[in-house]
């Protein structure tokens, strides 16, 4: 009887260099039986082994298929144990990496290790495959004939006008990939312009044909979510939004969903592709912190680099948070419901402080404004908190705060133009 498969420790390397990784090697096997898997444990580097790395979603499923490692026995998710057959059976012989199982998901230290150079990972490799699952006329038939057409090169057929309002939404709702988070890195990040979409086993487009069918798609009139994904959709690849600052990505893929709130950070913190040396430590994965003690780290780092007001204005709390948060923090748990912008009718009344008073927003002062827009004070209503501040609006405009930050005695000024035209 075969044992449960014991993750041997990855070669140990310095906290600032790229980690060693396994590499996946499918093995002849029995039909009807599990797959058969070796490791090949590699260092990450730009000259390694040629390899495949696969992106797909976990769906909530738990690991509950059988796969044998070494003459034992390991778990995967139903939704992998899939992709690895119908990928096995079309790239035969190729060496692969997926999450689910390349990565020893009950050690909390090595996964973090390895999330946080997941964008060298899908860099490095020489393809991207993305597994979208078996089609289901009944459950997907947007998606189904979506794909039959570009599939059969017809895909300017999708631009008349009944797929231009329609099909493009339909992605969102019938195939969970094209809604996670992660799909930015793994699509993104890919250096060599190799990014493979799987549909079953028998539809496979190149991510540049589904891209030449979208912008001729009008996106007027659609929800604020919907309009948010086409366009971030648009410019996955985008080197421009490479450049961009995080909090840029966390806003332009904020209607994106994450299974660990944390993990927006992890995956937009890659797509900004630092040196290993110079990756700062609030962007780093901590799988044994909570979410509001990553989401304060990262609020911090933020606030360091002069993102105050660009903070505070995805930081309007919705009503009572079940723990003291504060109000410079934004819930990157909520996010995906929240405009990219102010809504001043959201904003919920909170001391603009930190919990133990070592960071606070010292004051906000109008110095200008125009179309209606003022700014009413109140004084602090506690020790260390700093002043809070409620915008009153009359019409839409745009106004102009001076910002000063105080972080431990540390005391800056900054001015703002701040587009205030959603109301």
């Amino acid at each position: 009887m075969s044992r449960p498969y014991q993750y041997q420790p990855l070669p140990r390397v310095k906290a600032v260099e790229p980690p060693y990784i396994r590499l996946l090697q499918i093995q002849p096997g029995r039909l009807g039986a599990p797959l058969r898997v070796k490791f090949i444990v590699e260092r990450l580097r730009k000259v390694m082994p040629k390899f495949s790395a696969i992106s797909y979603t976990w769906d909530n499923q738990t690991p509950s298929r059988p796969i044998q490692v070494e003459h034992n026995i390991a778990y995967i998710t139903q939704k992998l144990e899939r992709a690895l057959v119908v990928i096995s059976q079309r790239y035969p012989g190729h060496l692969l990496w997926a999450d689910g199982i390349c990565i020893n998901q009950n050690d909390r230290t090595e996964k973090a290790s390895q999330v946080e150079f997941m964008n060298l990972i899908y860099g490095y490799a020489q393809q991207t495959l993305v597994w979208l699952g078996d089609p289901d006329m009944t459950q997907q038939p947007w998606t189904c004939h979506l794909f039959s057409l570009l599939h059969n090169n017809i895909g300017h057929r999708i631009v008349e006008n009944a797929w231009r309002q329609d099909f493009l939404p339909a992605l969102w709702r019938e195939v969970r990939w094209f809604s996670r988070m992660w799909v930015v890195q793994e699509v993104g990040c890919n250096n060599n312009d190799d990014v493979k979409l799987l549909f079953g086993p028998d539809w496979e487009l190149d991510w540049e044909d589904l891209l030449q069918a979208i912008p001729s798609i009008s996106v007027g009139g659609r929800e604020w979510t919907d309009a948010n994904k086409i366009e971030g959709l648009l410019h996955i690849r985008d080197e421009n939004a490479k450049r961009g600052s995080i909090l840029f990505m966390m806003e332009r893929f904020a209607s994106f969903g994450c299974k660990e709130p944390r993990d927006r950070i992890a995956a937009m913190a890659g797509m900004q592709n630092p040196p290993p040396s110079a990756k700062p430590t609030a962007l780093a994965i901590d799988y044994n912190s909570t979410d509001q003690e990553m989401f304060l780290r990262f609020a911090k780092h933020l606030v360091e680099r002069r993102f105050g007001l660009a903070l505070l204005r995805l930081s309007a709390h919705k009503g009572p948070t079940e723990f003291p948060w504060p109000s410079w923090v934004p819930d990157w748990s909520k996010c995906s419901s929240q405009k990219p912008c102010l809504d001043i009718d959201d904003f919920y009344d909170y001391p603009a402080t930190s919990v133990n008073g070592m960071m606070r927003i010292h004051c906000y002062q109008l110095e200008a404004y125009c179309n209606g827009y003022r700014a009413t004070f109140k004084k602090p209503r506690l020790q260390n908190h700093g002043v809070d501040f409620i915008l009153k609006r009359n019409s839409s405009g745009y106004f102009r705060l001076a910002e000063w930050q105080q972080l431990q005695g540390n005391v800056r000024a900054r001015s703002f133009n701040v587009d205030l035209v959603i109301v």
